[in-house]
């Protein structure tokens, strides 16, 4: 576990932010600096597995390595669903995503496999502020709509027989996720 804040390995830090890929170390160290709480910092564990936890106001950041591959930041808070077994909390992408068109940043229509580029993970304070103080509950059913969209276009790409998703459909799909007024229900048999 994460030892007081007075007796943080600052040099192991040091270590895991250089190990995250460069837009991940770059929101890590910026939220660091704007003294976002550490609530749990451990690594290296077998296989070089890390993990490092940001807390400010409600919302939670995860960043983390395993076997020397950063897998993301994932973002959580208070008013979105808790995720079921096998599922994770929303990354930043999704959030970022989701706060895009919220706010009108993200044109429309737009790219669903689009991925915030240096301009989107700078945009941090923005996407976390809005998180913490200005998403409604109609903001946490888009973003838990959008998550079972992405989850239905993995599962139809990966399946065993797999369906290959046209950008038009894809595109359709996650605007009307993040868009509209009821969360979007597929029904299948």
């Amino acid at each position: 576990m994460t030892p007081p804040a007075a007796s943080l390995d600052r040099d192991r830090l040091a270590r895991f932010l250089e190990k995250l890929d460069a837009p991940q170390s770059t929101v890590a160290a910026g939220m660091l600096a704007a003294r976002w709480r550490v609530t749990t910092f451990w690594g290296p564990e077998q296989m070089d597995v890390w993990s490092l936890t940001l807390t400010r106001r409600d919302v939670r950041a995860t960043f983390g390595i395993e076997r020397g591959l950063s897998y993301g930041i994932e973002l959580a808070h208070p008013g979105m669903r808790r995720p079921r077994p096998g599922e994770a909390w929303p990354s930043y992408e999704q959030v970022w995503l989701v706060w895009g068109r919220r706010t009108g940043v993200l044109p429309r229509p737009f790219d669903p496999k689009l991925l915030p580029d240096v301009v989107g993970y700078a945009a941090w304070p923005k996407v976390t502020d809005w998180l913490a103080t200005a998403a409604k509950p109609a903001d946490f059913a888009a973003l838990d709509a959008l998550l079972a969209v992405q989850r239905e276009h993995w599962s139809a790409e990966h399946a065993r027989v797999p369906r290959i998703l046209t950008p038009e459909e894809r595109t359709a799909d996650v605007e009307q996720a993040i868009t509209a007024t009821h969360p979007r229900r597929r029904w299948t048999r």
